[in-house]
C-alpha cells in the first residue's frame, strides 16, 4: 500500500472511511497495515460501518482491488453498582 519510507507517517488522508464519520489520524504500522486513532473518546452505544476510501490506490500507485467492509460497536453506557444515599440497614 505504502513505501517503506512512509511506515510510521501519518497517511495524509485516512484509507479507512468510518460511518458515521469519526475525526482522527492514521499512521502506517507497515507498508500493508495501520492504525486509526481517533482524537477523542467514542461515543458509547454506537455501531460504526468501517469501509476503504474510494480511490486507494498502492505504493506504485495502482488502484487498490480490495474490498473491505466491517462493524465495529462501542458498549453501551453500563450502570455497574449503586449506593444508596440515605440508606441505612435496619438488620
Amino acid at each position: 500500500m505504502v513505501a517503506a519510507e512512509d511506515v510510521g507517517t501519518p497517511a495524509p488522508a485516512s484509507p479507512l472511511l468510518l460511518d458515521p464519520s469519526v475525526p482522527g489520524r492514521f499512521v502506517w504500522l507497515s507498508k500493508r497495515s495501520g492504525t486509526f486513532a481517533p482524537e477523542s473518546v467514542l461515543p458509547l452505544g454506537t455501531k460504526f460501518k468501517l469501509s476503504l476510501r474510494a480511490g486507494v490506490k498502492d505504493a506504485a500507485n495502482r488502484p487498490v482491488r480490495v474490498t473491505l467492509f466491517a462493524v465495529a460497536a462501542t458498549p453501551p453506557m453500563r450502570i455497574k453498582g449503586s449506593v444508596g444515599v440515605g440508606y441505612i440497614d435496619r438488620s
